[in-house]
């Protein structure tokens, strides 16, 4: 919750703005003379962040609150990337209400200081999405040079449950976390990855100060399959209670179950009660053959009739405006679902919870930075839909918020009133069968066996089919043959004639129908020949597969976006006068297993009938999770479908 928001559960009057920052905040500064890298890491072989302070303060003098925070960063740039990075640095100002004190400079290798004078802060907006922000750059940076800045700011504080992050993608020489809060205040910590519990200093005048140093943090830096930032060192605070305010349970889900509820099933007037009538008599409801193709119908018809604007005001999220206007934020777009829903008379719940691969939801611990995404679950077919993913349907939430737990807010009405109940539950990801890449080929060589004529078709579901599905007819024609080019490059390119279909592009088809590409193709580009034989690259009509190469040792798990499942098929029809005497070539299985259950697989396999080989591969992966000593196992059948792609028939002529 933020400070504003705040405020109306303290149930205070705002007399004044007479807020301070304490001095400690006032009077910080950056060393006259700056301490040089070499001095902090011998030789100084690598980027590192020299020195990452965040002090932040609530205060509540004047009966107002207030949220303050100082931020001070001084970063050594190893080599020229580093440098090329941080030439330009920009800042978010969006969630501050005040900038107090920003100021900036680079060091020289030598130590020579240059600071930025006030007209080298500009201020910058996005203009697709409004947001604000500062750009300032630094001059005559190189390798060995560093960077600083401080800024000072009153901000939107999220007491409810603020999470800092002290570990990054390099190291960290210094660094120093501290919150100063109102003396009779009680917070709760609870750090992860290893960071510490905050002391706790009572010393200063009405206020409790906690506070955590740390030297020399190793960075943790990416990897493919891997989410770096959820293993990352990180702290989250939250307030408990005031107890001479009476307040208490202040960050609990029974308080969120009940902000959420309010704001988003809002006590309506009967005009907006008719209106939402009119507009469900629109969709035919009445004529839907179950309950699934209900929310589907409902679904279909918010998507296509309403638009969401990034920022606007209040209007937004009215939803008399909205059904008028046909314009709504993106709170207005998940408050009209639940209203719909609620007319219709349609069972579900409010899910709410955060991105997994950023900072999981984590169920032993209360704090309301793990509430940040809604969706809505469907009990009765046991699916989940998120209202502003657009590029998605019924049946899948972003896969981020899928894998973790949330709050489920059930409905209830009692005698009259319309409440709810929350309960943390796991969010079950999606099995491997929810979204599949599925191909089936047949290649016919030519007579002279110069090319071959392939046919096949190329279906998409579930994340496959993410924004395509949902958006290609509404592409132009231009964007739609980029996208069949990137798609089906490895059967168009080189091909003398061509012939490709589309099925399936619809949104109402998504999570119903597959995604699917058709077409004919005569190309050369799978023949090669050896003498007076030829390589028929059965592998590469699959399509080009990224093998998983290891540079240096595997630190982090294997964290992929969802589950998944691939079925190829492919026919090769040997054409008269031609023979094939070996297929074991393009049999392929490698497995992992995790508890004594195979959770991922590759196994292709041949079989002739006749003139004609029959291929198949299967490919899936049942987890998205595998542990760190496993990783061998499944780089070893991510890497067969690469192994795969590089079989091959050879054919020869029959000799009489």
């Amino acid at each position: 919750m933020s400070t504003r928001s705040f405020l109306a559960l303290l149930g205070t009057l705002i007399l004044t703005a007479s807020h301070a920052q304490h001095v400690s905040m006032r009077e910080y500064d950056w060393e006259a003379k700056p301490v040089l890298a070499d001095s902090l890491r011998t030789g100084a072989k690598e980027d590192v962040l020299t020195q990452r302070h965040v002090i932040a303060q609530f205060d509540d003098t004047g009966g107002d609150l207030a949220y303050y925070e100082l931020f001070h960063l001084q970063r050594f740039l190893h080599d020229d990337a580093a440098v090329d990075a941080s030439k330009t640095i920009e800042l978010g100002t969006g969630h501050i209400e005040k900038m107090i004190r920003l100021k900036a400079r680079s060091i020289d290798p030598d130590g020579t200081v240059h600071e930025l004078g006030p007209d080298a802060f500009k201020n910058s907006s996005d203009e697709r999405d409004g947001s604000a922000g500062v750009r300032f750059a630094f001059e005559n940076l190189k390798p060995g040079s560093m960077i600083e800045y401080i800024m000072l700011s009153q901000q939107q504080g999220d007491i409810q449950g603020d999470l800092t992050r002290l570990q990054f993608g390099i190291p960290v020489a210094h660094e120093r976390y501290e919150l100063m809060v109102p003396r009779g205040w009680k917070f709760s910590f609870k750090g992860y990855n290893g960071c510490p519990m905050p002391e706790v200093d009572s010393t200063l005048t009405g206020i409790t100060r906690y506070h955590i140093e740390l030297n020399n943090l190793p960075g943790i830096e990416d990897e493919r399959s891997a989410e770096a930032a959820r293993y990352r060192m990180y702290i989250v605070a939250r307030i408990d209670a005031i107890p001479d305010r009476g307040l208490r349970d202040i960050s609990s889900y029974v308080s969120a179950t009940r902000n959420y509820h309010r704001s988003l099933y809002p006590e309506l007037e009967n005009k907006t009660k008719k209106s939402l009538q009119k507009a469900l008599k629109e969709m035919g409801l009445a004529y839907a053959r179950d309950e699934e193709d209900r929310i589907r119908t409902l679904d279909h018809h918010i998507r296509g009739n309403y638009r969401m604007a990034e920022v606007g005001g209040g209007k937004l999220s009215d939803l008399d405006e909205i059904l008028k206007t046909g314009n709504c934020s993106k709170f207005g777009f998940q408050k009209l679902y639940a209203n719909l829903l609620r007319e219709a008379g349609i069972e579900h719940q409010v899910v709410v919870t955060s991105d997994r691969t950023d900072s999981p939801f984590d169920p032993t611990f209360e704090a309301h930075n793990y509430l940040r995404n809604v969706s809505f679950y469907f009990p009765g077919i046991d699916k989940y839909i998120d209202p502003v993913e657009f590029g998605l349907g019924l049946g899948y939430m972003a896969p981020e918020n899928m894998g973790t737990h949330g709050l489920f807010i059930r409905n209830l009405d009692v005698n009259g009133i319309w409440t709810g109940v929350g309960t943390v539950k796991r969010i079950a990801e999606l099995p491997a069968e929810s979204t599949r890449h599925d191909l089936e080929v047949t290649i016919t060589p030519s007579a002279d066996g110069s090319e071959s004529t392939v046919e096949f078709e190329n279906q998409l579901t579930g994340y496959y089919a993410r924004f395509i599905q949902n958006f290609y007819t509404y592409m132009k024609e231009e964007q739609q043959s980029e996208f069949l080019d990137a798609q089906l490059k490895h059967f168009m390119e080189g091909s003398t004639t061509h012939q490709v279909d589309v099925e399936n592009a619809e949104q109402r088809l998504f999570g119903v129908k597959p995604f699917t590409l058709k077409g004919k193709v005569t190309t050369s580009a799978f023949n090669n020949r050896a003498g007076e034989d030829v390589l028929l690259l059965v592998g590469e009509l699959i399509g080009p597969q990224m093998e998983m190469y290891v540079e240096k040792q595997r630190k982090l798990p294997v964290d992929e976006d969802f589950n998944r499942y691939y079925d190829r098929r492919i026919t090769v029809r040997i054409p008269d006068g031609w023979a094939c005497d070996d297929i074991t070539s393009l049999e392929i299985h490698k497995t992992l297993e995790l508890d004594g259950i195979v959770v991922a697989e590759f196994k292709s396999t041949a079989a002739r009938s006749g003139d004609n080989i029959t291929v198949q591969a299967i490919e899936y992966y049942r987890t998205n999770h595998v542990p760190l000593e496993q990783f061998e196992a499944y780089r070893a059948v991510i890497n067969a479908a690469a192994d795969f792609n590089k079989r091959a028939l050879l054919l020869h002529p029959v000799k009489n």
